[in-house]
Order: C-alpha cells, then structure tokens, then sequence
C-alpha cells in the first residue's frame, strides 16, 4: 500500500498520487520529446557512414579511384578521371596516394568506381 499524509490522515485515497512504475521501468515519453533524439540519429547516421567509407578508403586504398571534396593540390602522378560537382574523381597507382591527398589539403577522400552489387 502507498501511504501519503493526506490518506493517513483521513483524507480520500483517490486524492493520493501513483505510486511510482513496478519494475524501474520509465513511463512512456510523449511523442514530440523524441523528435530531437530522432533528428540526431538522422543526423549522425550519414555522417558516421561517410567517416567509415573515408577511413577504409584512408587505409585500404582499394578504390579504383579517390573522389576528392575539398581544395587539394592534385599530385603530378594522379590522372582526372570525372569531374563531378561536388570534388574531383582522381585515380593512381601510387601506394599512400590518399594520404598525399591529407595532405595536399583535400577535406574528404572517398572511394569512388566501385561496381558495388552490380559487379
């Protein structure tokens, strides 16, 4: 039984708060509070995704070629292979040509030239 001042004084029972939730179970949010946790994770899953394509690219280079966003110092041994509107699609036969990439200045290098489910 849940005893609180009022009903050990006399006063109705019904006047008495819930007793807390059984069970450590939290009561259900209301829907519009987990709008903002909702648009973290919209937010965070593309940015962690691309982090991961990056870092395998940064330590694989298996990529056929590199795309590159960002102003970087194209090396002399790098070939343009397409020039789409968001970087450059680089391609060279030369190991640590995506960390040469670093650090000539490129903000992002991405693999690119990938058959994916279709090769």
């Amino acid at each position: 039984m849940y005893l609180t001042t009022k009903s050990l004084l006399g006063g109705n029972h019904r006047d008495a708060p819930e007793p807390p939730p059984r069970g450590g179970r939290k009561a259900p949010t209301p829907r519009f509070r987990r709008i903002p946790q909702m648009l973290g994770t919209i937010m965070v899953l593309p940015a962690a995704w691309l982090a991961l394509l990056a870092l395998v690219m940064l330590i694989t280079e298996q990529a056929p070629t590199a795309l590159v966003i960002g102003p970087a110092h194209i090396p002399d041994h790098a070939a343009i292979t397409a020039d789409p509107w968001i970087g450059l699609s680089l391609q060279s036969d030369k190991p640590g040509f995506v960390k040469e990439l670093y650090a000539n200045g490129a903000w992002l290098v991405l693999p690119a030239g990938l058959l994916g489910c279709a090769g």
